[in-house]
């Protein structure tokens, strides 16, 4: 079963809805009008027939249930909660809000621009940076998996730095150009003066792959 990215906005009843596929296309971005039931219809298929993964992920289920339940519908829905692999995963980034942890683990959006709190609670908007964020929060899980494979025999702490880590080119990119950048600037130092880059970080957050 595939997943997809959803942020619902709403009090009790859906007003606003946005569904991002498994690769990062924005495939619904709904705001609701009189048309609760034809959204709703519309969308059920991929609802069922995907995990949906959102931030805080109880609350939009909730607040789908109980809008399919007003136009006397159920439905079984199947949840990853960011907040709480977050949680897991990156215990000293509290508090777990989608802007904090955007922030924190710097993610960009395809306009190479960082989270906007302006933006917040557009639901297109806050399911790109739950898309990147998941997919983050996937990186740093199979890294630390990784982890705990390493033979602690080797010559070296991990046996090749690329091997099964996720790559994505917008993720810590500023980071890798501030460091491709010191690299350069020591190897083509003419004075020959004793430099060092420090790359500081928590377990997991993909330092070495870095």
């Amino acid at each position: 079963m595939d997943f997809v990215v959803v942020d619902t906005e709403g009090h009790g009843i859906l007003s606003e809805i946005a569904v991002i596929s498994s690769n990062g296309e924005l495939i619904v971005e709904e705001f609701i009008d009189n048309n609760l039931s034809y959204v709703l219809h519309k969308i059920k298929p991929i609802l069922q027939n995907n995990y949906i993964v959102a931030h805080n992920a109880n609350h939009d289920i909730k607040l789908l249930k109980d809008s399919y339940k007003s136009i006397g519908e159920e439905i079984e829905l199947k949840s990853i909660c960011t907040y709480q692999k977050a949680k897991k995963l990156l215990p000293t980034l509290s508090p777990y809000s989608l802007e904090v942890l955007s922030t924190s683990l710097m993610l960009k959006d395809e306009n190479d621009k960082f989270f906007d709190s302006s933006f917040a609670h557009r639901a297109s908007y806050d399911a790109k940076f739950t898309y990147l964020l998941y997919k983050k929060l996937l990186s740093v899980e199979e890294s630390l998996e990784n982890a705990k494979k390493i033979n602690p025999f080797s010559s070296s702490k991990v046996d090749n730095p690329f091997q099964n880590h996720y790559d994505e080119s917008n993720i810590y990119s500023n980071e890798f150009n501030s460091l491709k950048s010191l690299v350069e600037e020591i190897k083509n130092d003419t004075n020959n003066q004793s430099k060092t880059a420090l790359v500081i970080g928590e377990a997991g957050n993909g330092k070495t792959h870095l």
